[in-house]
């Protein structure tokens, strides 16, 4: 067991005492002088395994009470945190396992996603894989270069819920074809459409279904994947062909074209089971769809845009170990599943559209925030310290907004840029936050119309698509970064 004192990171400099092989309850002596006067003292369980221990096999302990010696009186104590913290798998750290589903060495990567593993196993490079850390691929087709034109490759008529819903986009099936789940909000419907030529391989009817952008993943790793959505105020999923897997009545949430909510996917403590997180509050199982934590300090209202990702190290929170959430209006979050819990860790943060990226280069993530005062600011979550900005963003007329930003590599310099948009007005910015172009798209309502950055052109330098509000026959375009 450790000590240091009022800080709560880990760290072995002060050796508390020590209990050898234990098995069921067992009691760590040691002496440890304490201020009474400091608010809170930081003690570690830690584990020193032989090696005949199995990897991947889970230890627990928790720390029940104190006795705490005062003038001669053996008084016992109770920790705030009795749950353990930290990572209680057995594993060699810095040695990552290719093939099981963990982050054996804890650096944010799993398997093949991580470059210890290039090369290894089934992590090879081979033109049917896309992992990370990996040689290139030898391709034997070269991609020309060439002007992008856009034209209409394929139309149907469906009464969606709202234009700000983002239909999302995936292999369901596994036949290398894409499907696109699209919400008819007016037809009650739920389509799963093929992505070649937009014919509908799959429709039912679904009651309730606006308000929540739905979300596709292959949560319970059969190959196949899963999607959910909202109806008459249920979590629900479904399976490629739109069979219902599971439905969770325990909760009803408000439907409504005006909820503008979104469902998203995350594996908060990092276990290989993902789940559901709706940024109104509530986390679900999401292969079960048992409901975990109800709602919570970080839902609130309509339109709310909550991040999730690992933002603080192990260690730095007593519920740090895992995935922490940023909301729309400036709090951070840990969250213990095991538990059911959220926990406020810190508030004051800059309030707006959040995303998530390395802008610093530092390998940590931070925060790209257009915020509702129309700047646009990137920050540390960790120090809570500015790192560029705050810049005013262009953009008139009355209405909503600015929007979520877009980050991403648009000049090919190696470096992160983000684009946002701001009511008549889309703006490039490049590392430092200096103002690259400005082109005209209007959104005075929503401040929410989607827009992404692709190479279409193949030159290796992304073009940004947005969806105006107005005149739907010239609200698509495409705006290169170098002639806007």
């Amino acid at each position: 067991m450790f000590y240091t004192g009022v800080n709560p990171v880990f760290s072995t400099t002060t050796l508390f005492g020590t209990f050898a092989a234990p098995n069921g309850s067992f009691t760590v002596v040691g002496s440890q002088i304490l201020n009474p006067s400091d608010t809170a003292h930081y003690f570690w369980l830690a584990y020193d395994l032989t090696g005949v221990a199995i990897l991947g096999n889970k230890i627990d302990a928790s720390v029940q009470a104190w006795q705490v010696d005062s003038a001669g009186n053996n008084l016992p104590v109770y920790p705030t945190h009795l749950d353990t913290s930290g990572n209680n798998y057995v594993c060699n750290i810095g040695t990552e396992i290719c093939d099981n589903g963990l982050d054996d060495d804890r650096d944010g990567l799993v398997d093949c996603y991580d470059s210890d593993c290039s090369g290894v196993g089934k992590c090879v490079s081979d033109a049917n894989l896309d992992f990370y850390g990996l040689p290139a691929v030898i391709c034997n087709k070269i991609r020309p270069i060439e002007p992008f034109q856009m034209k209409t490759l394929w139309a149907k008529s469906l009464s969606t819920s709202t234009a700000q819903i983002t239909m999302p986009i995936g292999d369901l099936d596994g036949d290398n074809i894409p499907e696109i789940v699209v919400l008819g909000y007016a037809e009650d419907s739920l389509y799963v459409l093929d992505g070649q030529n937009g014919s509908a391989k799959y429709k039912i009817m679904v009651l309730g279904l606006g308000g929540y952008l739905p979300a596709i993943a292959d949560v319970d790793g059969d190959g196949q994947g899963e999607i959910f959505v909202v109806q008459n105020g249920n979590m629900a999923c479904y399976d490629p062909t739109l069979n219902l897997k599971w439905v969770n009545s325990s909760v009803l949430m408000p439907v409504g074209l005006n909820v503008n909510l979104s469902i998203n996917i995350a594996d908060f403590n990092e276990d290989n089971v993902p789940e559901i997180w709706l940024s109104n509050g509530y986390i679900y199982n999401a292969v079960t769809g048992t409901l975990i934590i109800g709602i919570n300090d970080f839902g609130y209202g309509s339109n709310n845009i909550n991040v999730v990702g690992d933002l603080w190290p192990d260690g730095y929170c007593p519920d740090c170990n895992g995935l922490e959430l940023i909301t729309q209006d400036g709090r951070l979050f840990s969250v213990d599943i095991a538990n059911k819990k959220v926990t406020r860790e810190l508030s004051g943060f800059f309030k707006g559209n959040l995303v998530l990226a390395d802008f610093n280069g530092d390998g940590l993530l931070d925060v790209v925030a257009s915020r509702l005062a129309d700047q646009l600011t990137v920050w540390d979550p960790r120090t809570n310290a500015v790192i560029v900005g705050s810049v005013t963003l262009p953009g008139t007329g009355a209405g909503n907004g600015p929007g979520l930003p877009c980050v991403g590599d648009f000049n090919n310099d190696g470096l992160p840029e983000v684009c946002v948009h701001r009511r008549d007005s889309l703006s490039m910015w490049d590392n430092n936050l200096n103002l690259m172009w400005v082109a005209y798209a209007k959104d005075l309502s929503s401040g929410g119309v989607p827009f992404m950055g692709y190479d279409f052109e193949g030159d290796n330098l992304p073009e940004v698509v947005i969806r105006g509000e107005l005149n739907p026959k010239s609200s698509l375009a495409s705006i290169s970064n170098e002639h806007h």
